[in-house]
């Protein structure tokens, strides 16, 4: 099994307290290539993933849409822990010169 196509590991996906159907499998690298993304935290990824999916449920005529005034709006009041995180962990295995990802704040 390839990465693309490795089973869910962070949260238990087998059952769902809303009796909503999960897939066991999860294919990031059908939204995004290798280098997209590392540009982004994976509560990032999983946003745009489902912003996608969202304006595909709507079934929107795109052709017909004036896609200037189509949009979706999304925040995050904290945002990016796992590449925090991340970050944090390198910097104090490290000799103290602070060396970030160039991609920490966009994140």
């Amino acid at each position: 099994m390839s990465a693309a196509q490795a089973f869910i590991t962070r949260f238990d996906a087998s059952n769902s307290r809303h009796d909503l159907p999960v897939k066991s499998r999860i294919l990031m690298r059908k939204y995004f290539d290798r280098k997209e993304a590392r540009k982004y935290d994976i509560y990032c990824q999983f946003g745009l993933i489902a912003a996608d999916e969202a304006v595909k449920d709507a079934a929107f005529n795109m052709e017909k849409l004036d896609q200037y005034t189509l949009g979706v709006i999304m925040a995050s009041g904290v945002g990016g822990l796992d590449t925090l995180i991340s970050e944090v962990k390198i910097f104090w295995k490290g000799d103290g010169t602070p060396r970030f990802n160039p991609f920490f704040i966009p994140k």
